[in-house]
């Protein structure tokens, strides 16, 4: 057994990824993986820096060296404590993926591995997006960030406030360092904003096909929006695919979210792109307290269509009052079997991809202190962008408008 193999079956702090991966997020910074502490960034302005130094920094080196003395990662204590709950963590997952793939590959401290390169990357160059989902950010959508720069009261009710991010791919020196890593990675992930729609990805993904770099496996996140003939046809020309597509319910509870989106749209996009011969998709949903109810609907919907790919489910943590944990408890306990019994018959890697026990753990833990407070904002922020965007809750779910109006503080007009 190698040593990284060893680490993975033994270490319960151990995380392949500041071994075989970069990630850099919408604003430029760089972390060790979407979901480590974003207080706590490893670098934090990409644009103008080579990828490649921070690959070799003395950071990366300290927190490789950490792991490898069993000592736990401050910033990965979101994985930690899902693992806690029951399992499913991002941290398990890679290194489940990872547990198979590579032989004649080895830790080193100084490079990573004994290839002396990451494996994989993980890229958000920018924030533009066409959509404005609820729990999304002004640094993660341009279309939520516009919406706060035309109404500056929003900020009471978001607690956050317009400000400008450049896309960092862009920059000559950062996009030829992505470039000249590309040749020996195995995968390349895009995520955004929409991706899709990105001039910058277009323009890298149009240099891959034509330097002949299409030995890239692409991992993209996408919210199915921008399936178009030219995207198709780019798409079409690499080694293999995996598209996510991101779904928050089935109808008018996904439109609801993810504002901008038309789920016939969606929907048609999801099936073109899982009838492409080099594309594999899976459907990401994010679990919060606006499709609770629909998680249900949101397994069968993945069935009926073959149960392609994963269906993977995350949680919202941030903003906290759109977490799953505002919901009374009897409702999360009444969801939690409703999901039992939707995901009957799958298989235990089914279960595992999906943090099926993770989030059914979840939906049955009584209520946390502070439960009040957050579901007044929650009521607030709903009655808010309800308002705003001419949208109604009870188009959704009945059970939310009455929580809505149970819940609800002092009436706000942004």
């Amino acid at each position: 057994m190698s040593e990284w193999q060893r680490q993975i079956d033994t270490n319960p702090w151990f995380c392949i990824l500041p071994f075989n991966h970069l990630h850099v997020s919408t604003n430029g910074t760089a972390n060790l993986c979407c979901v480590a502490d974003h207080q706590r960034p490893v670098l934090t302005d990409t644009a103008g820096q080579s990828l490649e130094s921070l690959w070799h920094s003395a950071e990366y080196q300290r927190v490789r060296d950490s792991m490898l003395q069993r000592r736990p990662e401050p910033r990965c204590q979101r994985c930690y404590s899902i693992d806690a709950s029951g399992g499913g963590s991002d941290r398990q997952v890679h290194n489940a993926n990872f547990r198979s793939q590579s032989d004649d590959w080895d830790l080193d401290i100084a490079r990573g591995n004994s290839r002396g390169t990451p494996d994989w990357m993980d890229l958000r160059p920018g924030r533009f997006c066409n959509l404005a989902c609820r729990m999304c950010f002004v640094g993660v959508s341009s279309a939520v960030a516009d919406e706060h720069r035309q109404i500056p009261s929003l900020e009471s009710v978001t607690g956050e406030s317009w400000h400008d991010i450049r896309d960092w791919l862009d920059d000559p020196i950062t996009m030829r360092s992505v470039q000249d890593l590309i040749p020996s990675l195995r995968c390349l992930k895009l995520a955004g904003g929409e991706p899709l729609y990105m001039p910058q990805v277009l323009r890298l993904l149009r240099w891959c096909r034509d330097t002949g770099n299409t030995h890239l496996e692409l991992d993209i996140t996408t919210n199915g929006t921008a399936a178009k003939g030219k995207v198709l046809d780019l798409l079409g020309s690499f080694r293999r695919v995996y598209l996510h597509v991101s779904m928050d319910g089935v109808g008018v509870t996904n439109d609801y979210i993810r504002h901008g989106s038309s789920w016939p749209e969606v929907d048609a996009a999801y099936q073109r792109y899982s009838a492409m011969a080099n594309v594999q998709t899976s459907l990401l949903a994010t679990v919060q307290a606006y499709n609770a109810h629909q998680l249900p609907e949101i397994v069968r919907y993945w069935r009926a269509l073959g149960s392609q790919g994963s269906l993977i489910l995350n949680f919202v943590e941030n903003p906290s009052e759109l977490s799953v944990d505002i919901l009374p408890h009897a409702d999360r306990c009444a969801i939690a079997d409703q999901l039992h019994a939707a995901a009957e018959g799958l298989t235990a890697y089914q279960l595992h991809r999906m943090r099926f026990h993770a989030v059914v753990t979840r939906l049955r833990q009584p209520d946390a202190v502070g439960m009040d407070r957050l579901r007044q904002q929650w009521a607030k922020r709903t009655r808010a962008y309800d308002q705003l965007r001419g949208q109604d809750i009870a188009a959704v779910s009945a059970r939310l408008s009455q929580l809505v109006q149970l819940w609800h503080g002092p009436s706000m007009e942004p």
